[in-house]
């Protein structure tokens, strides 16, 4: 099964210069971002973990830029219709961004062992979590509420859209907890402390210009470009590094997997359900692109 791919189906919400709202692909926002003022969500965890998504979009799609020549050759173009490796990156990697798919789905888990939890007729297995889970402003299984007022009993319904935008917030702000248990791949997930994602702690800060083409290569920082740096949708061996990182932290290999972390295992069942566990472990770390430090001076 494959349905709703995010390369083309309307999902992420902008602004346009004269003040209108309306939801955009990943293609069309960035192919589009010259005419459109700027990304806004209800969730203001939903609108940085857009940012930072296409952000790793476009680093992996230029490899770069690695240098400021090569930045100014993207941003004197104005738009990003005239820059064909976009295109291409997004057309090769096309089926990697399916919200539902057997073997890839866009930032989750496919090889999540789900059979012994499933039910015909209720989904109330061990394991499994409704969907509201995953919104970090939403009511937690007592009830309490702070921004929002939804009560988290029975199942709710989500659109393809929503639930696009809930499993990008969860990746970079999900909170501690214990692990679900369950298996992956084969190999048993044992109930362990889960750690706070990479965009919890610290500010997340971004420069905003004029029109979202602006802000986004504003925010695209020349860096070295790092051979290893691949989001996980490219790269299954991230997962098994993730399971490797309970036991011993690692290190984001660059800002491509600091933008788009796999820091929770989550396969969604359907339109109200979900499986939801510990993912990527790692070190403390103070080289993210889109986050202020300061140094401590040495006596």
């Amino acid at each position: 099964m494959a349905e709703f791919n995010l390369v083309d189906g309307p999902w992420i919400p902008c602004i346009s210069p004269d003040g209108n709202i309306s939801e955009y692909s990943i293609r069309d926002v960035l192919l589009q971002s010259h005419n459109l003022g700027e990304i806004c969500d209800d969730s203001p965890l939903v609108t940085v973990a857009i940012h930072r998504l296409l952000l790793a979009i476009l680093y992996r799609a230029f490899e770069g830029p690695s240098t400021i020549e090569q930045w100014k050759s993207v941003y004197q173009t104005g738009a990003f219709t005239s820059h064909p490796k976009l295109e291409e990156y997004l057309s090769k990697w096309h089926d990697s961004f399916y919200l539902f798919h057997d073997t890839r789905p866009f930032m989750q888990v496919a090889g999540l062992d789900l059979n012994k939890y499933k039910d015909k007729h209720i989904l109330k297995y061990d394991g499994s979590d409704r969907l509201m889970r995953l919104a970090r402003e939403a009511p937690d299984k007592k009830g309490r509420i702070l921004f929002d007022h939804r009560f988290n009993t029975g199942h709710m319904e989500y659109k393809p859209n929503q639930i696009a935008k809930m499993i990008l917030a969860a990746q970079s702000f999900s909170g501690t907890g214990v692990a679900s248990a369950g298996k992956i791949y084969g190999q048993t997930i044992k109930p362990t402390p889960c750690q706070f994602a990479n965009c919890v702690n610290g500010l997340v800060v971004w420069i905003q210009g004029k029109i979202l083409f602006e802000t986004l290569l504003l925010n695209l920082i020349p860096r070295t470009y790092i051979l290893g740096d691949k989001p996980a949708w490219e790269d299954n061996s991230i997962i098994e590094n993730a399971t490797q990182s309970w036991k011993t932290p690692i290190r984001f290999t660059g800002p491509i997997q600091q933008f788009a972390p796999l820091s929770r295992f989550i396969r969604i069942i359907d339109y109200q359900s979900m499986f939801f566990t510990n993912g990527l472990k790692t070190v403390d770390n103070s080289d993210d692109p889109m986050k202020a430090y300061f140094r401590e001076s040495i006596v």
